[in-house]
């Protein structure tokens, strides 16, 4: 999640800004990435200022996707086997 010129209301966890993102805890894995806080228990996340960060979509344009597709695909942070995840579709 990505949240842009926010205003606090009530208590700020920690020293964060007003443009940050906001990444879940995922088991060898969110603690790779730079510029992120370490782990925020009642967040059950990480705080980032970190560039870059996106969501990756994948959509079939094709009249038969519903019937045809590439899937799941598997993926690693930086070549690192010990992070692969598996994406599938719905």
């Amino acid at each position: 999640m990505h949240f842009n010129n926010i205003e606090w209301i009530g208590t700020q966890p920690g020293e964060v800004g007003s443009n940050f993102q906001l990444i879940p805890n995922v088991e060898n894995y969110s603690q790779n990435f730079g510029n992120c806080v370490p782990f925020i228990e009642n967040m059950n996340g990480y705080y980032c200022e970190t560039k870059g960060l996106g969501i990756l979509l994948f959509e079939s344009l094709d009249v038969d996707s519903w019937d045809r597709s590439i899937q799941p695909v598997y993926y690693r942070f930086k070549e690192n086997e010990e992070t692969q995840t598996k994406l599938n579709s719905y």
